[in-house]
């Protein structure tokens, strides 16, 4: 008897080959390539949207300290009449506007280790001199911050202590900043991507063939602005902008950190560029935000006219401007 062969059953399965597995490889890379783009737009579209939020919070809370005091607070506590910081270094405190508003954007906790004096007209030492208030001042607030600046970076100046606006001749005004230099404890103050706004050029006097002074904006050295004195139209001026402290063409590391409790009030006199120290300007593109002194945030263009842009800084200059007008 014969037996009959037995029968065998063979799976096979088709594999991927080097060249199909490059292939998708490639057209992932493409897609990604593709989207990421999109990705980082998407998230600097929500940082700047969170930037927007936070100069609100700031601009409200200054409403609410008008609500309280009458006035709102001095963009910074320094010498008066305006002279130069060299020859007033201890006599004066330098303490910026968003100090005074820490009570209103929920920072009671450093307000109240803040030992220099605050008021408009008192005199006291500067507030880097005080322990107290120097540890009040290492506190990191969130609201004072632009997400779209790493504000805790390293610099390559240093962390203002504060900035100073004065006449150095009859014909000449001067802006001044005074800064820790770079070290081991300056990453520990608290830093801030809002200044107050001062117009032209603060409320500097007027020297021969100037009118400084006739574009001074709601804060600057020792004011008390009322909301009743802004005669252009609480909707037609500045309150609050964003600063970036200013990056070195060579390096690209930023210069100067700001500090929210020295860095009070920016003017405008230098016009509207994004990357120096001494003017208004953001990591948003071609657009930086404002908060007016209605309370509303704006977007304004990189492109605005300098004038216009120094009209609209000025609360009673009775100029025409507008937010759009471009060179």
């Amino acid at each position: 008897m014969r037996s009959r062969p037995g029968s065998q059953c063979v799976s096979m399965r088709r594999a991927f080959t080097l060249v199909e597995l490059l292939v998708v490889i490639a057209i992932i890379g493409v897609l990604v390539a593709l989207l990421l783009p999109a990705v980082q737009a998407a998230r600097e579209s929500s940082r700047r949207t969170t930037c927007a939020s936070h100069l609100r919070q700031v601009g409200l809370a200054a409403h609410t300290f008008h609500d309280v005091n009458g006035h709102l607070p001095p963009g910074y506590l320094g010498p008066m009449p305006h002279a130069d910081f060299g020859s007033n270094q201890t006599n004066n405190q330098y303490i910026g506007v968003l100090a005074h508003l820490l009570p209103y954007v929920e920072q009671q906790a450093p307000f109240s280790l803040i030992q220099t004096k605050m008021g408009v007209k008192a005199i006291d030492t500067n507030w880097w001199g005080n322990s107290s208030t120097a540890a009040a001042s290492r506190t990191r607030i969130k609201p004072f911050l632009c997400p779209s600046i790493d504000a805790y970076g390293p610099v390559s100046e240093g962390v203002t202590a504060t900035i100073n606006v004065y006449r150095s001749s009859p014909t000449q005004v001067t802006i001044q900043i005074v800064h820790f230099t770079p070290s081991a404890t300056t990453p520990l103050i608290g830093r801030t991507n809002y200044m107050g706004c001062a117009g032209y050029f603060g409320n500097i006097p007027s020297g021969p063939g100037t009118s400084t002074d006739a574009y001074a904006g709601l804060f600057s050295n020792r004011t008390a602005t009322r909301f009743s004195e802004i005669s252009d139209g609480t909707s037609n001026v500045f309150m609050f902008g964003e600063v970036t402290g200013g990056k070195n063409a060579t390096t690209n590391r930023r210069q100067y950190s700001h500090s929210w409790m020295g860095s009070g009030s920016m003017v405008t006199s230098w016009g509207f560029t994004v990357k120096t120290w001494n003017s208004f300007g953001s990591e948003h593109g071609n657009i930086v935000h404002f908060s007016l002194a209605d309370g509303s945030v704006r977007k304004v263009s990189t492109n605005i006219d300098n004038d216009h842009f120094i009209y609209i800084s000025g609360m009673s200059d009775a100029r025409q401007a507008s937010f759009e007008s471009v060179n």
